[in-house]
């Protein structure tokens, strides 16, 4: 008899089959976890859309976008997915409506602790609201509820962008309205120029000018105007003056009669007289030796000018004769003391606010490097010397003064010097009579 009984074959076999599936078969409670809402979230309510982050899921990444609009019917909704991208559970969270338990901003309740079905939902208007925007308005409506269907008005002050916020019951709430952004008005070009005519194009820049143009053109009634915006507002105050021509009085001619002796034949003395014509041009120079007149500082004026490129040197801004910028200008009063300076803007121009009555020199610095290369052929009083002395009245803009440049050197007129004034042509003109009896004994 034999105790060791050998297995059976096919038995053997089952068993090394049923051992190899052991090791590969995992219990369902073995296999990885099913990707899973956060209790933090999923049915809970918001003020505000979640953003997507891997708080939202217990287990595993929230994927995607969250979808829908946070109402009861159609819910924030989001899926969560484990590391193999595996779909697992559907989450959805919820808008913080009037009911949920909680007291929120704008909800009107019944007096319990939280509020529940008993209780309204304002709707109140959105930051857009009351605010001055460069276009029509189209986010941020409303704060708490929806904006109605269509903004109307065209936003200027009589007529507002207006819309209504509705609560989540449909009902009305804030009424809401919004301004749109004015340009502020401004004078253009015509404006503190020199002009030979009541100007009647380019007076505002911005907006719109007011019906007429008032004055006479003179400094102390100068062409007057104003800008008004498009909602109406009155903006810049705006001034021209009329260009004076120079005044050159001519005195009349001297005769110069001289006596000489001289003897013919036969012994006759005979007297013989010389006319010599001596011209005298003088320029007539303006007094400022007036007391300057006392006024309040409400109607202290301004002092205006421009600094241009004359290119046909004729003394006058023409068109396409360009402002040259960064020019250093200085204010000086009647004593020589610098009381302003102001540098030239892009169009040429500057200006001193704000100065009582009184005599000021308008001094142009030459030797500003923005001049290199430019010489001063034309300015207002014709003296060329870059300074121009004016008098300031009450309640009166000074426009008148200008600087004209031109590149290269002045060209020098008969009887004038480089710096423009007249020199003696002829030695007569230097000493009258005196100088005449000694030319004419010269050139016998």
């Amino acid at each position: 008899m034999i105790n060791n009984k050998q297995m059976n074959p096919h038995l053997a076999l089952f068993v090394l089959v049923a051992g190899f599936a052991g090791v590969l078969y995992v219990a369902p409670d073995a296999q990885a976890a099913e990707a899973q809402c956060s209790s933090d979230y999923n049915g809970e309510y918001f003020s505000e859309k979640p953003e997507v982050s891997d708080k939202l899921c217990s287990s595993g990444s929230a994927g995607g976008s969250l979808q829908g609009d946070g109402s009861e019917s159609n819910p924030w909704k989001w899926h969560c997915y484990d590391a193999e991208g595996n779909e697992g559970e559907r989450c959805e969270a919820f808008k913080d409506l009037c009911g949920n338990g909680k007291i929120d901003e704008g909800e009107q309740c019944d007096g319990q602790a939280g509020c529940s079905n008993s209780c309204e939902m304002t709707a109140q208007c959105g930051s857009s609201a009351d605010a001055v925007l460069e276009s029509k308005p189209s986010s941020n409506l409303c704060k708490t509820g929806t904006p109605s269907g269509s903004i109307e008005g065209d936003g200027s002050e009589s007529n507002p962008w207006k819309w209504h916020c509705y609560d989540f019951a449909g009902n009305q709430g804030d009424k809401c309205n919004a301004t749109k952004a004015v340009e502020p008005a401004q004078c253009g070009s015509s404006a503190d120029a020199v002009l030979e005519s009541k100007p009647s194009s380019n007076l505002c820049e911005t907006g719109n000018p007011s019906g007429s143009v008032e004055g006479d053109g003179s400094e102390s009634n100068p062409w007057k105007w104003h800008c008004y915006d498009s909602a109406g507002n009155q903006g810049d105050k705006c001034t021209a003056t009329e260009k004076v021509e120079e005044v050159v009085v001519e005195e009349e001619k001297e005769e110069v009669v001289e006596e000489s002796e001289s003897v013919v034949p036969g012994g006759e003395v005979v007297e013989e007289e010389k006319e010599e014509e001596v011209v005298v041009e003088e320029k007539e120079e303006v007094s400022f030796e007036a007391a300057a007149p006392s006024c309040s500082t409400s109607e202290y004026a301004d002092i205006k000018g421009y600094i241009y490129h004359d290119d046909n040197r004729n003394g006058r801004q023409d068109a396409g004769e360009k402002g040259i910028k960064d020019v250093r200008v200085e204010l000086r009063d009647d004593a020589g003391k610098t009381v302003a300076e102001d540098e030239t803007n892009s169009d040429g121009k500057f200006k001193f606010e704000n100065f009582a009555p009184g005599k000021y020199v308008i001094d142009v610095h030459s030797n500003d490097r923005q001049l290199d290369g430019y010489t001063i052929v034309s300015e207002s009083d014709n003296n060329r010397n870059e300074r121009d002395s004016i008098r300031l009245k009450c309640d009166n803009n000074h426009t008148g003064t200008l600087f004209g440049y031109d590149t290269g050197e002045v060209a020098v007129e008969a009887g004038k010097g480089g710096d423009g004034s007249y020199r003696p042509t002829t030695l007569a003109q230097t000493g009258g009579s005196f100088w005449s009896m000694i030319l004419s004994l010269l050139t016998k």
